[in-house]
């Protein structure tokens, strides 16, 4: 479905189901971030989608309550290395879900890291007086992995600011513009974007977001698709998750959290 020119509500539905490609779960992550009346639309539709979800989970239930009630439950004895192994199975079926969870998060991210390593190096040069890298984005979306592994995706028109290694106190970087993150957790050296008009971000754990903080635009917008991020401004600071939006409006420094 890369042919996507509006975000309808049957393309939030095959979002919410894991239908779209890589490339279009991006489209509807970059749609999300641009005003609260599209984020105001997906709730809605989430809403209903989980509704729908869950009546058909509990008719389900149901019907496999009343196909085994007629049923004895009987003791199954079985030799303690089978018992083993059937945890272990178990165990492994809950770690696959949860990585496939996360595959729609983590792909739609990595669609954009087979830009060619040529083009890449044009985009990024070294600034000689304070040590930092530029990653610029013009006319085109570039990609970039940091020195931690974490990865970044700068959308056009947009400039990163990073150090050739991150030092052993936390892992610094400055954006204007809007970029993609994904960010691998660190609890001991939190990974901070400095934003335009004194706003930064913190990050602690393993997190995939998107920020656009423009220096002429009149608020900043953070929409995170996993994990947690906490937005600063020099009066505020709160706390954004999963499927969160977080707008900081610059003329009063408020935050304010949307979805959920």
């Amino acid at each position: 479905m890369s042919e996507i020119e509006e975000i309808t509500d049957s393309v939030i539905l095959a979002y919410l189901n894991k239908e779209l490609s890589n490339e279009d779960m991006i489209k509807v992550d970059l749609w999300l971030a641009r005003s609260s009346a599209n984020m105001a639309q997906f709730n809605e539709v989430r809403r209903s989608w989980k509704k729908k979800s869950s009546k058909l989970s509990e008719e389900l239930e149901s019907r496999n309550f009343k196909d085994n009630s007629s049923y004895e439950a009987k003791p199954i004895n079985r030799p303690a290395d089978q018992r083993a192994q059937s945890k272990n199975k178990g165990a492994k079926s809950v770690a696959i879900l949860a990585a496939t969870a996360a595959i729609g998060v983590i792909g739609a991210l990595m669609v954009f890291f087979v830009a060619d390593e040529e083009k890449m190096e044009e985009s990024r040069e070294e600034i000689s007086s304070s040590g930092m890298l530029e990653l610029v984005a013009s006319g085109e979306t570039v990609t970039e992995v940091l020195s931690d592994g974490s990865k970044v995706v700068l959308l056009d028109n947009s400039t990163l600011l990073y150090p050739p290694e991150f030092d052993n106190t936390e892992r610094r970087v400055s954006l204007v513009g809007e970029c993609v993150f994904d960010v691998l957790g660190e609890l001991r050296r939190p990974f901070i974007v400095e934003l335009p008009h004194d706003a930064f971000l913190e990050v602690f754990d393993d997190a995939a977001f998107d920020v656009m903080a423009y220096e002429e635009e009149d608020e900043i917008t953070v929409v995170v698709s996993s994990g947690s991020v906490y937005l600063n401004s020099d009066k505020d600071v709160q706390l954004i998750e999963e499927s969160e939006i977080g707008t900081l409006d610059i003329a009063s420094g408020a935050i304010e959290v949307l979805g959920g």
